[in-house]
């Protein structure tokens, strides 16, 4: 394994996925364990210097895990300093306190750790990049803990060289190719033993699971990272088709609910199921809660005929109605609302759908006169109001959102479909209603009708 090779394999990798710009100053973040694959990292990024222009900003966290770790910090400070010439950041957070106040694994505590560190770094110096030492055994490793983790093809396709601001210039250079340069150079890191305490489900994978697969075929990491590598393309590919489906779909987004055109359920499953995923996350502004099951349960029942809604994690709430399938963070966003009306007056209706002017031109008042939301039991034109709106396929979910005009059960006008203005003789009263709807109710309407 010759050196030229193998920042020839990484120059290649930077310049072919774009993880620095020639034309400026990069400044990055360097996440700096200490360990073998970090010293690496900071030695190639001052190699790169000669065809990149940068400034690195090494930092460490102590996980405060272990007795030694203080001095290993300090120790790794001046060493730094002396070898390259640059400051090291320290960190210190006791990740295991946190986890159990948390109630989070110490893996994944350390994981949100990390990343809200190298974040805070990011922002302060207004950096361009954040970079890992993440390496191509790095890679494997992660697809087969998510594959235990039962991990769709997006998981499963694990780390891209570049996730946004990460970047991962080692992702195509192996664990042993990096122990064989820091030897050749003679640079120092850190062994953190921890990293061989089988307890952890990662290390497990490391040193028990992976050299038996290499028993069965010596070049198991590879072709593990190939088709890891295939299915992070695949994964573009199906995103790019979500995005497009998701347009085709949409009918209407508001802060506290979206809602789709029910044809997506007609699509091939796995899509149906992508769709749903990602009409989650727009929602509810994350998917990590979101499993298999929530997605399946769903799905059957959307299948079948007739209104369907449940919870999604975080009370999302998903409903199938009609035409519609709608997420909102309320279940009952359109409120009941019940308004006597005996004489002139404005009539501000709830769930911000308006105002409406209420004019009696007889000096004689019915006092039943009511502007309401649907109740079970109303009848409109002589037939019940709910099999009308099943006729015009009004979603369960809006029904409430449309202003009635009624005296007791008999629906007198429907703002929906009657217009927006109105006299009535109501008995020997005559009364006028203008209603002045909002922004929100015309967009609904406008999907409804």
């Amino acid at each position: 394994m010759e050196s030229n090779n193998i920042l020839h394999k990484i120059v290649t990798t930077v310049v072919h996925y774009d993880l620095l710009d020639r034309n400026k100053n990069n400044r990055i973040v360097l996440a700096l364990s200490g360990g073998p694959d970090s010293i690496f990292l900071l030695s190639v990024l001052f190699k790169l210097k000669k065809f990149f222009s940068m400034e690195i900003i090494p930092v460490h966290i102590n996980h405060m895990i272990r007795e030694e770790a203080y001095n290993e910090a300090v120790w790794l400070k001046n060493y730094i300093k002396d070898r390259f010439g640059v400051d090291v950041l320290i960190f210190s957070s006791n990740v295991l306190t946190l986890s159990k106040k948390w109630k989070k694994g110490i893996e994944e505590t350390g994981r949100i750790v990390r990343k809200t560190v190298l974040n805070y770094i990011y922002n302060k110096f207004n950096a361009d990049f954040i970079t890992t030492g993440h390496n191509l055994d790095d890679q494997v490793e992660t697809v087969l803990f998510r594959m235990i983790r039962g991990s769709g093809i997006k998981g499963i396709s694990a780390m891209n060289p570049k996730d946004g601001i990460i970047i991962r210039p080692l992702l195509f250079v192996k664990k042993e190719e990096i122990l064989h340069e820091l030897e050749r150079e003679k640079l120092l890191f850190i062994n953190d033993i921890t990293n061989a305490d089988i307890r952890y489900t990662r290390n497990m994978i490391r040193h028990d699971l992976l050299p038996t697969m290499e028993k069965i075929n010596n070049n198991a990491k590879t072709h593990i990272f190939d088709f890891a590598m295939d299915l992070s393309e695949i994964n573009k590919y199906l995103e790019k088709t979500i995005c497009e489906l998701i347009k085709k779909y949409v009918l209407m987004e508001h802060q506290e609910f979206h809602v789709y055109n029910a044809n997506f359920l007609k699509e091939d499953k796995y899509i149906v199921s992508e769709l749903l995923r990602n009409m989650y996350k727009r929602i509810s502004g994350t998917n990590l809660y979101i499993e298999r099951k929530h997605v399946c349960d769903f799905y059957s029942h959307a299948l079948k005929k007739g209104a369907y809604s449940c919870f999604f994690p975080g009370r999302i709430f998903v409903s199938k109605s009609c035409d519609a399938v709608i997420f909102s963070k309320k279940m009952n966003f359109f409120q009941d609302f019940y308004v006597s009306v005996s004489n002139t007056t404005n009539v501000l209706l709830p769930n911000g759908m308006g105002t409406l002017e209420v004019s009696f031109k007889t000096s004689k008042y019915n006092t039943d006169l009511q502007i309401r939301s649907f109740l079970p039991g109303d009848k409109y034109g002589g037939k019940k109001l709910k099999e009308y709106y099943l006729k015009k396929r009004i979603p369960n979910f809006f029904r409430k959102a449309i202003p009635l005009i009624a005296i007791g059960s008999d629906v007198l006008h429907n703002f929906l479909f009657d217009g927006e203005k109105k006299e009535l003789m109501v008995g020997d009263c005559q009364v006028s209603f203008i209603f002045h709807p909002s922004e929100l109710y015309c967009k609904i309407k406008h999907f409804l009708i």
